[in-house]
This record gives structure tokens, sequence and C-alpha cells, in this order.
């Protein structure tokens, strides 16, 4: 973490896992992140700022990531389940209420918060080279799926940011 200034950064994690993807809570106090171990297994992460105290928010042994944090203090993430098939799920930042919200047979990916908290944009597909990825919009309890793009190329990692 470095000041905007241009301060020298701190670190904040000491581990030999790579740390991926970091997001805001709304209040500032903690960044979410995806912490990815030796075994190809990775986890959403809560660190809280003043004190550098990390928490699991996922499990072990779940393939979780790309955490995008909500002003309405939701969690949505990436969880590679049991069908083989990225979903979107959502989970407080406490780790409690964790359900999925896509479901398709594709890969559901790099999630964004609208400002509102209403709805998430997301990219869909990738299993290779060939298979294009589309942005899609999706209302926060999974229903109103969109394709927002739709040409042959590689839409990717939409931020949505007012």
């Amino acid at each position: 973490m470095a000041e905007i200034d241009g301060t020298p950064a701190t670190r904040l994690t000491h581990t030999s896992a790579d740390d991926l993807h970091p997001t805001w809570s709304p209040d500032g106090k903690f960044l979410a992140f995806s912490r990815a171990d030796a075994g190809g297994h990775s986890r959403v992460m809560r660190i809280r700022l003043s004190t550098l105290a990390q928490t699991a928010v996922t499990g072990s042994g779940s393939h979780d990531w790309t955490p995008d944090w909500s002003h309405g203090n939701r969690i949505v993430f990436s969880r590679v389940d049991s069908s083989g098939f990225a979903h979107l799920y959502l989970v407080r930042p406490d780790g409690t209420g964790v359900h999925r919200i896509t479901s398709a047979r594709f890969n559901d990916k790099y999630p964004s918060w609208s400002p509102d908290g209403s709805r998430l944009v997301f990219t869909r597909g990738g299993g290779d080279d060939a298979d294009p990825e589309h942005l899609y919009l999706v209302h926060a309890d999974g229903t109103g799926t969109t394709k927002l793009t739709k040409t042959d190329s590689h839409d990717m990692e939409a931020d949505w940011r007012p």
C-alpha cells in the first residue's frame, strides 16, 4: 500500500503465498484479497489495516478469487466449484452467508459491483483461446443476466466505478 503522494509503500502481508486482487471495504479499514497457495488452492482473505490482522473469509481447499467489496458491505468473488466451472458467489465479510448467484455452464469471473450495489458486471466464457469472453450484467440476486458485448474478441475485467 502506498500513499497517493508517492511516499514509500508499506508491505501488508508476509507469506510465501501469492496475495492478489485487493479490494477496499466501504469504510477503508480493511482490504479483501485472494490468497493462492502452492497447492493450487485460493481463498478470500480480509486484513485489518490498523493491525494487519488477517482473517480467512472463505475456507481452505477451494478455488476462490477476484473478490470485489460492495458499498453495502458484501463481497462477491469467483469460485470454481464441483461443476468444474467458475461461478459468482456472495459472502459477508465475516465469512457467513456464502451463496452462489450464477450457475451457467460457463466460467464467470472478474466481478465488479455497480456503485449502488444492485448489479454486477463480470466476464463470462474463456474456456480456451477459441472461446471468446464477453461482459455481462446481473442483478445481485442472480436474476436478469444480460450480455453486454458480442464481438469475437476477449472482453474482460471490467471495473465499475462512479
